[in-house]
């Protein structure tokens, strides 16, 4: 924890793991092995799944350096991230979405289960959901900078 709160750029895991394998071997080990699996994985996906996933990864990640700089995200940005991966999953081809699922497949499941969901399902399109519309349109906005 030390490692990453000392740290003002975003926290590498490579760095993370080497200074946690200093200070115990073991749990290191656990680390690097976690880690390696998460990339034998990533790896085993087509480019749209690995896109999708590299996405949810660096979402994550974003997140964790928030809480551990102290910035704790607002429910806002929070649902914005969620929403917008979801939104994301939603999209995916169907090869993709089977490729996700063979990988992570508890992942695969929520996200399936949630993107079912009646206000998910609005035709002709997410735009048009009364909901989820105002919800994309500060994603838009917030992602051109707007």
């Amino acid at each position: 924890m030390e490692t990453i709160k000392s740290r003002n750029e975003p926290a590498e895991e490579r760095l993370i793991i080497a200074a946690i394998k200093k200070k115990a071997p073991e749990l290191g080990a656990i680390l690097q092995a976690a880690k390696d699996r998460f990339q034998a994985k990533l790896d085993a996906l087509g480019p749209e799944a690995k896109d999708f996933a590299k996405e949810i990864w660096e979402n994550g990640r974003k997140i964790r350096n928030q809480l551990f700089a102290g910035n704790r995200p607002t429910p806002a940005e929070m649902h914005l991230s969620t929403l917008g991966t979801l939104i994301r999953y939603k999209k995916l081809s169907a090869a993709a979405k089977e490729e996700f699922g063979k990988q992570f497949p508890v992942i695969s499941n929520a996200l399936t289960g949630i993107t079912s969901l009646p206000i998910f399902s609005s035709e002709p399109g997410l735009a048009h959901n009364p909901i989820l519309g105002d919800f994309l349109a500060i994603m838009h906005q917030a992602h051109m900078g707007i």
